[in-house]
């Protein structure tokens, strides 16, 4: 898998031993330094790192260079590597509904989404997100 990684100026510190774990774990590092924001969920615990991609399907993880040590950082990063979307139907319910408040701005009274997880758009056509993509 390839891992794109940044680091801000308070992440720093833990760039040398996740970028080590990543390429030990078999993956391909793309360093964007630091100055790089990118949409994804902070997290501070491998529960939530493990859960946010089972249900959730998130591929941007982001960590509090402040807020957590080296070691707890790693562990997050490992589970995270680690763990696969589930593709349960509750799952892809209810990010479907997520792509259709950001596609309609967040205007509930457009909110349309079917059983089966896909977003019923005009003209006929649906949208179904797929595994590890936001849009």
């Amino acid at each position: 898998m390839r891992v794109a990684c940044g680091f801000d100026h308070a992440g720093v510190a833990l760039r040398g031993r996740l970028l080590g774990l990543i390429v030990a774990a078999g993956h391909e590092v793309i360093d964007f330094g630091t100055d790089n924001t990118q949409p994804g969920a902070t997290v501070h615990d491998s529960y939530t790192a493990h859960q946010a991609v089972e249900h959730d399907d998130l591929n941007v993880l982001c960590l509090g260079g402040r807020v957590i040590g080296i070691e707890v950082a790693a562990e997050i990063v490992a589970t995270f590597l680690a763990a696969g979307y589930t593709g349960e139907q509750r799952h892809v319910h209810r990010l479907a509904k997520v792509v259709e408040i950001e596609r309609t701005g967040g205007r509930v009274d457009e909110l349309v989404v079917s059983a089966t997880g896909a977003i019923p758009i005009p003209g006929g056509s649906s949208v179904v997100r797929e595994s590890g993509s936001r849009r």
